[in-house]
């Protein structure tokens, strides 16, 4: 049986949202950010939040369900097909239409399949899309990986083990820190640099599914995620942005990244409706949120622009702002929900189960 819904975790992906869509808006309107700005770390380890998230909630749904069996992966590859690639294909035709001279017939196709993200990950058409090629090649391994977690719990430690030494090589071996984050974004978006977000994810599902953490203190809880948001915006580090995923300090911001999400999820909070409503709608439109807002913002500010409005760049803000939230809103209610409807009513016709 799916575990109950988790709010605290519903509000660390709004927030991680909201702030991914703030650095891009403000970046892309007030110049960009360096390695010691706040809103150019989330900018970064915002998406790592999401891989955690990701792999955490796929866990406490698939533990007990996901069985070696036909119909039990198909069943599995279905519902993630109908989440992932309806918003992904509107997104795509979006990014063309506004821009067409982004169009490639093999990036198009490359794109559309979402083989992309296990050929070339930075070349998803669409700002942001290259962590949704991410996110397929870890649906891909996540089967396997959630099966061994299950059955031999110690070679899926020892593999998650070797997929952090991997991240760690890409640290201190493939990215350099001594230039530009821009030239290597190609290394940095690789899934091999990124799995291991992802599967820290399922290991803290593991952990937890088999009783080794209780909930802790709320005021401990508290003052830990205090703690470690602090030392996230204030960890002495600046320069080009390349400085926050290389060396020591990617290891040190994939650990404050890994004890917050870990800490909002065994904490369980659940705010007053007040700070609840917002917070948890903004989790449950945030996949749109994330990848609607750069169109969103596209085309507030290129109407702006072709129809010389002379309209002021906070006022500009304030409305990609809302229309973000506007069109996300509408976007998830009456295209991703369906579609994730109907990808659990397609599942449901699958014949009798047989081994594989």
């Amino acid at each position: 049986m799916a575990p109950s819904r988790i709010y605290s975790l519903d509000y660390l992906r709004g927030l991680t949202a909201f702030g991914i869509m703030f650095f891009h808006f403000t970046s892309w309107t007030l110049g960009s950010y360096s390695a010691e700005d706040f809103p150019g770390r989330i900018g970064l380890y915002g998406v790592s939040v999401f891989y955690v998230l990701s792999g955490l909630t796929l866990f406490l749904i698939y533990y007990e369900n996901l069985k070696p069996t036909w119909r039990s992966l198909t069943t599995f590859a279905i519902k993630r097909t109908f989440r992932i690639f309806p918003l992904l294909w509107l997104t795509v035709g979006l990014t063309l239409l506004l821009n067409p001279k982004l169009f490639d017939p093999r990036l198009l196709f490359l794109s559309l399949t979402g083989l992309f993200g296990f050929l070339e990950p930075s070349k998803g058409l669409g700002t942001g899309v290259w962590s949704i090629g991410n996110e397929l090649v870890f649906y891909a391994f996540f089967p396997f990986l959630l099966l061994l977690a299950r059955y031999n719990r110690l070679l899926f430690l020892l593999i998650s083990g070797f997929l952090m030494a991997i991240c760690v090589y890409f640290a201190f071996f493939v990215l350099r820190a001594n230039e530009p984050l821009g030239p290597q974004w190609p290394d940095y978006v690789n899934p091999l640099n990124q799995l291991i977000l992802f599967v820290g994810g399922l290991v803290l599902g593991s952990f937890t599914v088999n009783g080794n953490f209780g909930k802790p203190n709320a005021v401990i809880a508290t003052i830990v995620i205090a703690a470690a948001l602090l030392l996230f915006i204030f960890y002495p580090a600046a320069g080009d942005r390349i400085v926050l995923v290389s060396g020591w300090n990617r290891i040190i911001f994939l650990a404050l990244s890994f004890t917050i999400c870990a800490t909002v999820y065994l904490a369980n909070y659940q705010l007053p409706y007040f700070l609840h409503k917002p917070l948890a709608f903004t989790g449950e439109i945030s996949y749109s949120l994330y990848l609607l807002h750069p169109i969103v913002y596209t085309i507030v500010f290129g109407a702006n622009k072709i129809l010389k409005l002379g309209v002021s760049p906070v006022c500009l803000l304030l409305l990609a702002f809302i229309g973000a939230f506007a069109v996300s809103f509408l976007v998830f209610r009456y295209f991703e929900t369906p579609m994730i409807n109907a990808g659990k009513a397609l599942s449901a016709k699958l014949p009798a189960a047989t081994s594989v």
